[in-house]
């Protein structure tokens, strides 16, 4: 198979037209999905439910100075942050 260059039939710069040129052989696209078939088996291994995590929300549920005031102090601090944001948009908008 020939492809004819863009133009072809123009002289420019001394390069003559009616050029020709060689299309490049292809081969067939490959793809290799051996890394997701790892990532599939390491899924499959996985519990769906994670005993030690489960294990760990119930003591911190059960712990009544779970969570710490600083933890409350500082979302009360972000809430009441964003909450200026939005008022004064609303006002300039």
């Amino acid at each position: 198979m020939t492809v004819q260059a863009i133009g072809a039939s123009a002289n420019v710069a001394g390069i003559p037209g009616g050029t020709t040129v060689q299309a490049p052989c292809l081969g067939q696209d490959q793809v290799t999905l051996d890394g997701a078939d790892a990532l599939l088996s390491a899924l499959q291994q996985t519990p769906s439910v994670r005993a030690d995590t489960v294990t760990q929300a119930q003591a911190l549920s059960a712990d009544a100075a779970y969570p710490p005031n600083e933890v409350f102090d500082g979302v009360s601090r972000l809430l009441g942050d964003n909450f200026k944001a939005s008022q004064n948009t609303q006002i300039a908008g």
